[in-house]
């Protein structure tokens, strides 16, 4: 289900946050571009706003996966936002929800994660 993805970076609650708003599907042909601008985030705490991700493959789970490890591994944290059911769904039948924080809302995220 390709459509494309945009990704929108802004200021989070806290100096220390960041916000990706992401619109469109973390497929296969999406992980480049979605890896090339996570890669370019430095900020301690990454939210990745998914209110707008109707979709994701194993590709898209994959790059999710590899850039929870590379934060871990940089003592950075990584949260989801807005998860729908459909990508939820993907995220449990990969076993890789437990890896990933997950907020129904932005400002719950932030307080959370300051």
């Amino acid at each position: 289900m390709p459509g494309g993805l945009q990704l929108e970076a802004l200021p989070g609650g806290r100096d220390s946050q960041r916000v990706l708003r992401m619109t469109g599907s973390l497929a296969l042909d999406t992980v480049p571009d979605f890896l090339k601008i996570i890669r370019a985030e430095t900020a301690p705490v990454i939210i990745l706003d998914f209110s707008a991700v109707a979709y994701i493959d194993s590709a898209g789970v994959g790059s999710l996966v590899q850039t929870f490890a590379a934060f871990k591994k940089s003592n950075r944290r990584l949260a989801l936002v807005g998860v729908n059911e459909r990508v939820r769904a993907v995220l449990e039948i990969t076993r890789v929800q437990s890896l990933f924080p997950s907020f129904p809302t932005l400002a719950e995220a932030e307080q959370s994660l300051a």
